[in-house]
C-alpha cells in the first residue's frame, strides 16, 4: 500500500443546446482539495503504476499535456485495482480539461464512476457530467445510463433549465424512443414538483410537441393539458385548443363550446378564430352572443367590424337582437309548461349568449329535469353559466357530469375552472384539485 497525493481537477465542460431544452454543463467540478502530506489518503496501487503515475504528474505540472495524455493512456491500460482506475480517471479528467478534449474527460468520468471510489455526492455529480458528455458525443445509450443513475442517486439542479431530467428525455427522443422519453420527462416533472422546485415550461412544450408530431393521441392530450395547467397563458391555451379542435370531429354545438373556452381564456386572436366562432354561434340562433363577440374582437383590435364579413354579421345581429330578447320571457313560460326540456335548453342558451348567466342556470336545470335533451350539452352549458356567475364549485360539479363526445372537452374546461377557482379562493383549493388539473 502506497501513499500518493490527490490533485485538484478542473473540468471545462461545454454548454450544449438541445431542441426544446437548454442544458448548462458545470465548468468547475473539483473533486478533492489539496491536503497536507500527512493527511493524504492511502491508495492500493502497484509499483509500476506508481512510477508511471508519478511521471504523468510531472508532465502535468510542467504543463506538457500532450506528453501527459500519452502517459495517462498507458496508465489506463495498466489500471487493475479500484484505486488505480480512480486515479487514472482523475488524471484523464484533468488533462482532458486542459486540452479541451471532452472524450478524455468522459473516459475519465467513466473510470472514476466504475472504480467505486466516489462518495455518494461525487457519484451524483460525476454521473450527471458523464451523461451530459455522452449526450454531446451522440452516445445516447450511455447518456441514459449515467443520467438515470444520477437521478437515482438524488442529483438535482435548482435551475429548471439545467436539470438533467430534460436531457434524459432528449436522450430517448434522439433515438425515436418517444414513449420512453415522455415517461422519463413526466417522472422528472413529478420529482421536481414533489421537491417544490420550478419546472421549465420548455419541458411541457417539448412533451406536447413530441406527442403531437408523432401522433401519440393519448399522450398528446395528456401533455397539452399538463402544459396549460402549469403555464396557462392565452397563447398556450390557443395552441392547445387549436390542436384539440383540429384533431377531433365534433358537431357545431361542441365546437361552439370550444370557442367559448377560447374566449374565456382570452385566446381568440385571429380573424379566423372569430369567423369560426360566428359560424358555430349562428347569428340566426344566438344574435346576442354574435354581437358581443364582434364588439369584443373590435375592442381588442383583433378584427375590424368594417370588414365585409364581420360588418354583415354585426348588421344581422343588430337587426335580430331586440326582437329576440323580447321573445325570451314567453319562451321561459313555454319552457315551464313543456313536456320536455327542449324549449328550456334553447332559452337557456339564448340567455347565456346575452351574458345573463343567472337566468340561464335555472333553465338548464329545468331542461335536465324534464329530459328529452342532450344531457352532456346541458350539463356543460350549466357549468359554463355557473362559472360566469363566479360559482366555480357549482361549475365543477356539473362539468364533472359531462361525458360522451364532450368528455375530453370537459377536461379542458375543468382545468380552466380549477385555475379560476384557485385565483378567486386559494384557501379553498385542495391538493386533490390541483393534482387533477395537471393530470
Amino acid at each position: 500500500m502506497r501513499r500518493i497525493s490527490q490533485f485538484n481537477m478542473a473540468m471545462a465542460l461545454a454548454v450544449a443546446g438541445v431542441t426544446g431544452i437548454t442544458m448548462m454543463l458545470p465548468v468547475d467540478a473539483v473533486h478533492a482539495q489539496k491536503k497536507k502530506k500527512d493527511q493524504a489518503p492511502d491508495y492500493d496501487i502497484g509499483k509500476e503504476y506508481r512510477a508511471a503515475y508519478g511521471e504523468a504528474q510531472k508532465a502535468v505540472q510542467a504543463e506538457d499535456f500532450a506528453s501527459a495524455k500519452t502517459q495517462a493512456e498507458a496508465i489506463v491500460a495498466m489500471s487493475q485495482t479500484p484505486d488505480e482506475k480512480y486515479l487514472a480517471g482523475q488524471l484523464l479528467i484533468q488533462i482532458g480539461g486542459k486540452l479541451s478534449q471532452s472524450d478524455l474527460q468522459l473516459q475519465g468520468l467513466k473510470l472514476s464512476i466504475d472504480s467505486g471510489r466516489l462518495s455518494e455526492t461525487d457519484a451524483q455529480k460525476f454521473n450527471f457530467y458523464a451523461g451530459n458528455l455522452a449526450f454531446a458525443a451522440n452516445d445516447f445509450t450511455s447518456a441514459r445510463k449515467y443520467l438515470t443513475e444520477a437521478i437515482r442517486l438524488g442529483y438535482s439542479e435548482p435551475d429548471p433549465d439545467k436539470d438533467l431530467g430534460g436531457i434524459l428525455g432528449e436522450a430517448y427522443f434522439k433515438e425515436n424512443m418517444f414513449v420512453e422519453g415522455l415517461a422519463a420527462l413526466e417522472q422528472s416533472i413529478a420529482r421536481r414538483q414533489a421537491g417544490g422546485m420550478e419546472v421549465s415550461e420548455n419541458w411541457f412544450r417539448r412533451g406536447a410537441s413530441i406527442a403531437i408530431n408523432n401522433k401519440l393521441g393519448a399522450e398528446a392530450s395528456k401533455w397539452t393539458k399538463k402544459w396549460i395547467a402549469a403555464y396557462p397563458s392565452p397563447s398556450n391555451w390557443r395552441d392547445t385548443l387549436t390542436v384539440y379542435k383540429n384533431g377531433v370531429s365534433l358537431g357545431s354545438q361542441e365546437n361552439l363550446d370550444i370557442m367559448r373556452l377560447m374566449r374565456r381564456t382570452d385566446s381568440l386572436t385571429s380573424e379566423r378564430d372569430y369567423a369560426e366562432y360566428l359560424e358555430y354561434a349562428d347569428v340566426r340562433r344566438l344574435p346576442g352572443e354574435v354581437k358581443t363577440v364582434l364588439n369584443e374582437g373590435q375592442a381588442k383590435g383583433n378584427i375590424s367590424t368594417t370588414t365585409a364579413f364581420f360588418a354583415e354579421q354585426l348588421q344581422m345581429a343588430n337587426e335580430r337582437v331586440t326582437e329576440d330578447r323580447k321573445s325570451l320571457p314567453e319562451s321561459e313560460r313555454a319552457a315551464a309548461s313543456s313536456a320536455n326540456g327542449v324549449t328550456a335548453l334553447a332559452t337557456a342558451d339564448a340567455y347565456l349568449g346575452y351574458g345573463d348567466a343567472a337566468k340561464a342556470i335555472p333553465l338548464y336545470q329545468t331542461a335536465l329535469s324534464k329530459g328529452g335533451v342532450d344531457a352532456d350539452r346541458a350539463n356543460m352549458r350549466l357549468a359554463i353559466a355557473a362559472a360566469d356567475t363566479g360559482d366555480y364549485a357549482m361549475a365543477k360539479e356539473y362539468m364533472a357530469k359531462v361525458g360522451g363526445a364532450r368528455a375530453e372537452l370537459a377536461s379542458y374546461w375543468m382545468i380552466w375552472l380549477n385555475q379560476k377557482a384557485g385565483m378567486t379562493a386559494p384557501a379553498a383549493a385542495t391538493t386533490a384539485e390541483t393534482t387533477a388539473s395537471v393530470q
